[in-house]
Protein backbone atom coordinates (compact mmCIF):
# COMPACT_ATOMS: atom_id res chain seq x y z
CA UNK A 1 0.00 0.00 0.00
CA UNK A 2 1.38 3.40 -0.90
CA UNK A 3 1.73 5.84 1.94
CA UNK A 4 -0.31 9.01 1.49
CA UNK A 5 0.46 12.39 2.98
CA UNK A 6 -2.62 12.08 5.17
CA UNK A 7 -5.35 9.57 5.84
CA UNK A 8 -8.17 9.64 3.28
CA UNK A 9 -11.51 10.42 4.98
CA UNK A 10 -13.98 7.56 4.80
CA UNK A 11 -16.76 9.81 3.50
CA UNK A 12 -14.58 10.84 0.53
CA UNK A 13 -13.98 7.21 -0.37
CA UNK A 14 -17.66 6.37 0.06
CA UNK A 15 -18.66 9.30 -2.16
CA UNK A 16 -16.08 8.29 -4.78
CA UNK A 17 -17.24 4.67 -4.98
CA UNK A 18 -20.92 5.62 -4.92
CA UNK A 19 -20.27 8.05 -7.77
CA UNK A 20 -18.44 5.37 -9.72
CA UNK A 21 -21.34 2.94 -9.26
CA UNK A 22 -23.85 5.60 -10.31
CA UNK A 23 -21.70 6.36 -13.37
CA UNK A 24 -21.50 2.71 -14.43
CA UNK A 25 -25.25 2.26 -13.95
CA UNK A 26 -26.09 5.29 -16.13
CA UNK A 27 -23.76 4.02 -18.87
CA UNK A 28 -25.30 0.54 -18.71
CA UNK A 29 -28.70 2.19 -19.35
CA UNK A 30 -27.29 4.19 -22.27
CA UNK A 31 -28.36 7.46 -20.60
CA UNK A 32 -25.91 9.90 -22.22
CA UNK A 33 -26.74 13.03 -20.24
CA UNK A 34 -26.79 11.30 -16.85
CA UNK A 35 -23.57 9.43 -17.65
CA UNK A 36 -21.72 12.59 -18.72
CA UNK A 37 -22.94 14.31 -15.55
CA UNK A 38 -21.86 11.38 -13.38
CA UNK A 39 -18.45 11.30 -15.08
CA UNK A 40 -17.98 15.03 -14.51
CA UNK A 41 -18.94 14.49 -10.86
CA UNK A 42 -16.36 11.73 -10.53
CA UNK A 43 -13.63 13.99 -11.93
CA UNK A 44 -14.34 16.58 -9.24
CA UNK A 45 -13.48 14.15 -6.44
CA UNK A 46 -9.76 14.53 -5.93
CA UNK A 47 -7.84 12.55 -3.36
CA UNK A 48 -4.78 14.53 -2.39
CA UNK A 49 -1.52 12.65 -2.73
CA UNK A 50 -3.03 9.92 -4.88
CA UNK A 51 -2.22 11.32 -8.33
CA UNK A 52 -0.33 14.18 -9.85
CA UNK A 53 -1.41 15.68 -13.13
CA UNK A 54 1.40 14.19 -15.17
CA UNK A 55 0.44 13.02 -18.64
CA UNK A 56 1.34 9.45 -17.66
CA UNK A 57 -1.12 9.50 -14.76
CA UNK A 58 -3.81 11.19 -16.85
CA UNK A 59 -3.47 8.43 -19.44
CA UNK A 60 -3.60 5.83 -16.67
CA UNK A 61 -6.87 7.32 -15.44
CA UNK A 62 -8.25 7.15 -18.98
CA UNK A 63 -7.29 3.50 -19.29
CA UNK A 64 -9.27 2.96 -16.08
CA UNK A 65 -12.19 4.96 -17.54
CA UNK A 66 -12.08 2.81 -20.68
CA UNK A 67 -12.23 -0.32 -18.52
CA UNK A 68 -15.16 0.99 -16.45
CA UNK A 69 -17.03 1.87 -19.62
CA UNK A 70 -16.29 -1.51 -21.16
CA UNK A 71 -17.55 -3.36 -18.10
CA UNK A 72 -20.63 -1.12 -17.95
CA UNK A 73 -21.78 -1.93 -21.46
CA UNK A 74 -20.91 -5.58 -21.02
CA UNK A 75 -23.58 -5.73 -18.30
CA UNK A 76 -26.09 -4.48 -20.89
CA UNK A 77 -25.54 -7.60 -23.02
CA UNK A 78 -23.55 -5.91 -25.77
CA UNK A 79 -21.67 -8.52 -27.81
CA UNK A 80 -17.92 -8.75 -27.07
CA UNK A 81 -17.18 -7.96 -30.74
CA UNK A 82 -18.64 -4.46 -30.36
CA UNK A 83 -17.09 -3.96 -26.93
CA UNK A 84 -13.66 -4.89 -28.24
CA UNK A 85 -14.06 -2.61 -31.25
CA UNK A 86 -14.84 0.51 -29.20
CA UNK A 87 -12.41 -0.32 -26.38
CA UNK A 88 -9.52 -0.84 -28.80
CA UNK A 89 -10.27 2.39 -30.65
CA UNK A 90 -10.22 4.38 -27.42
CA UNK A 91 -7.10 2.60 -26.16
CA UNK A 92 -5.34 3.90 -29.28
CA UNK A 93 -6.72 7.41 -28.76
CA UNK A 94 -5.53 7.35 -25.15
CA UNK A 95 -2.00 6.53 -26.28
CA UNK A 96 -2.04 9.56 -28.59
CA UNK A 97 -3.77 11.99 -26.21
CA UNK A 98 -2.30 15.17 -24.77
CA UNK A 99 -3.25 16.74 -21.45
CA UNK A 100 -5.34 19.30 -23.34
CA UNK A 101 -7.40 16.52 -24.93
CA UNK A 102 -8.56 14.98 -21.67
CA UNK A 103 -11.93 16.66 -21.14
CA UNK A 104 -13.13 16.21 -24.72
CA UNK A 105 -11.82 12.65 -24.91
CA UNK A 106 -13.64 11.75 -21.69
CA UNK A 107 -16.94 13.19 -22.92
CA UNK A 108 -16.51 11.48 -26.30
CA UNK A 109 -15.86 8.13 -24.62
CA UNK A 110 -18.85 8.36 -22.30
CA UNK A 111 -21.21 9.45 -25.09
CA UNK A 112 -20.10 6.80 -27.55
CA UNK A 113 -20.19 3.95 -25.05
CA UNK A 114 -23.75 5.02 -24.14
CA UNK A 115 -24.68 5.03 -27.83
CA UNK A 116 -23.32 1.50 -28.14
CA UNK A 117 -25.75 0.46 -25.39
CA UNK A 118 -28.59 2.19 -27.24
CA UNK A 119 -27.75 0.45 -30.52
CA UNK A 120 -26.29 -2.93 -29.53
CA UNK A 121 -27.78 -3.86 -26.14
CA UNK A 122 -29.78 -7.06 -26.22
CA UNK A 123 -30.67 -7.04 -22.53
CA UNK A 124 -34.42 -7.04 -23.19
CA UNK A 125 -34.31 -10.25 -25.22
CA UNK A 126 -34.12 -13.91 -24.25
CA UNK A 127 -30.75 -15.64 -24.65
CA UNK A 128 -32.05 -17.45 -27.74
CA UNK A 129 -33.09 -14.25 -29.51
CA UNK A 130 -29.82 -12.60 -28.41
CA UNK A 131 -27.92 -15.44 -30.07
CA UNK A 132 -29.87 -15.07 -33.31
CA UNK A 133 -29.51 -11.27 -33.45
CA UNK A 134 -25.78 -11.49 -32.79
CA UNK A 135 -25.36 -14.19 -35.41
CA UNK A 136 -27.21 -12.10 -37.99
CA UNK A 137 -25.30 -8.91 -37.17
CA UNK A 138 -21.92 -10.62 -37.23
CA UNK A 139 -22.59 -12.64 -40.38
CA UNK A 140 -24.29 -10.23 -42.75
CA UNK A 141 -21.94 -11.30 -45.53
CA UNK A 142 -23.17 -14.91 -45.28
CA UNK A 143 -26.30 -16.55 -46.58
CA UNK A 144 -28.80 -16.50 -43.73
CA UNK A 145 -32.09 -18.35 -43.63
CA UNK A 146 -34.76 -19.06 -41.04
CA UNK A 147 -33.99 -22.76 -41.37
CA UNK A 148 -30.23 -22.33 -40.75
CA UNK A 149 -30.83 -19.97 -37.80
CA UNK A 150 -33.28 -22.44 -36.25
CA UNK A 151 -30.84 -25.32 -36.78
CA UNK A 152 -28.11 -23.29 -35.09
CA UNK A 153 -30.39 -22.97 -32.05
CA UNK A 154 -31.67 -26.57 -32.18
CA UNK A 155 -35.31 -25.47 -32.48
CA UNK A 156 -37.95 -25.57 -35.20
CA UNK A 157 -38.11 -22.71 -37.72
CA UNK A 158 -41.73 -21.92 -36.79
CA UNK A 159 -40.92 -21.69 -33.08
CA UNK A 160 -37.97 -19.38 -33.79
CA UNK A 161 -40.05 -17.24 -36.11
CA UNK A 162 -42.83 -16.84 -33.51
CA UNK A 163 -40.41 -16.18 -30.65
CA UNK A 164 -38.45 -13.61 -32.63
CA UNK A 165 -41.63 -11.78 -33.70
CA UNK A 166 -43.01 -11.80 -30.14
CA UNK A 167 -39.82 -10.39 -28.60
CA UNK A 168 -38.65 -7.94 -31.27
CA UNK A 169 -41.86 -7.01 -33.06
CA UNK A 170 -40.07 -7.79 -36.33
CA UNK A 171 -40.08 -10.85 -38.52
CA UNK A 172 -36.87 -12.72 -39.23
CA UNK A 173 -37.48 -12.35 -42.95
Amino acid sequence: EPEFKKEIPTEVLERRYAGESRFMETVSRGDVDAAVGAWEGMTRIRIEGRFTDSLYEIKTMFVILNTLLRKSIESSIVHPYYIDRISTRYACRIQEMTAEDQYQLGVDMVREYCRYVQVYSLKEYSPLVQKVINHINLNLDSTLSLKSLAAMCFISPSYLSNLFKRETGETLI
